[in-house]
């Protein structure tokens, strides 16, 4: 089940990657789970949390490439709505 619930996590951290502004400081924060990403970082006994980070790492991969390319399908297939799209969304940001 954890696997599971880190894959999850991995697939949100992957697709919100690419969002300016939005580290991954942020997005662990935001789920609650910096506390656990701090501590597991450590060098110390790695062989132990391969099982528990790789689903992470893997979702997190398939995220970002999953974001990535409907974002190349988009801007390719229709690149005037997208780019209004973020040209609008540049300047709602700017002023807030």
């Amino acid at each position: 089940m954890k696997s599971i619930k880190m894959t999850i996590l991995g697939l949100a951290y992957g697709v919100t990657s690419p969002v300016p502004g939005f580290d991954g400081g942020t997005f662990f924060i935001l789920f609650n789970v910096y506390e656990d990403f701090i501590h597991g970082a450590k060098i110390t006994n790695i062989k132990k949390k391969i099982p528990v980070f790789l689903p992470f790492l893997l979702g997190a991969l398939a995220g970002l490439l999953g974001i990535s390319n409907l974002m190349a399908y988009l801007l390719h297939h229709h690149e005037l709505i997208i780019s209004a799209i973020f040209i609008r969304g540049s300047c709602w940001a700017s002023r807030h």
